[in-house]
């Protein structure tokens, strides 16, 4: 969906009429059902599962997907991949008021880390990283100069920890900060 204005009004009219967590056509189950559509898909459909996760609530599954990714060895996709999902993922809705609480800034900047004991510090950078991405994407939060210095610090801590995404994710901890200031799209290296 290429309309700003159009995505926003579907996704408030969706929450406006979601009857509850607990209802089969609510907002986790509308988006568990896309996440599992998009997934069906494979790699091409990664990046929508993952958004549809997250919107549905699923903070730690699609945590633990990317950091999955970000240790894994095997994986030859790269990190612009890596990069062009988590930039996406960052861009999912929020549940509606009344299913959540939004803690966003908080956990981006660090001040939720203790309700994470069982997540190694790749694992806690990534949740950071994601909250403060997903934080910073809505159209009318203002860039919090903290939570820009955040993104910076934790691309810049992962970048130190795999050697051959390095180089791209220094690119991205110098450049997503900048651009989550001026409100413009995250460019991901060597795209």
């Amino acid at each position: 969906m290429t309309d700003p204005l159009l995505q926003r009004l579907l996704v408030h009219e969706a929450r406006r009429l979601s009857p509850g967590p607990d209802d089969s056509r609510g907002w986790q189950e509308i988006h568990r059902f896309l996440q599992n559509h998009h997934a069906q898909r494979g790699d091409g459909g990664e990046a929508d599962a993952l958004r549809h996760m997250l919107a549905a609530g699923g903070v730690e599954t699609v945590v633990a997907s990317l950091a999955e990714v970000f240790q894994s060895e095997q994986d030859e996709r790269g990190a612009g991949h890596w990069l062009r999902c988590l930039r996406y993922a960052a861009t999912a809705p929020t549940p509606p008021e009344r299913d959540w609480r939004d803690d966003r800034q908080r956990i981006a900047l660090g001040a939720h880390d203790g309700r994470y004991p069982h997540l190694d510090d790749t694992e806690r950078c990534v949740n950071r990283l994601l909250h403060a991405l997903w934080y910073l994407s809505e159209p009318h939060t203002e860039p919090d100069p903290d939570t820009c210095t955040a993104i910076e610090q934790e691309l810049a801590y992962l970048s130190l920890r795999h050697p051959s995404w390095r180089v791209a994710l220094g690119q991205a901890a110098r450049r997503w900060p900048a651009a989550a200031r001026d409100k413009r799209p995250l460019p991901v290296p060597g795209q």
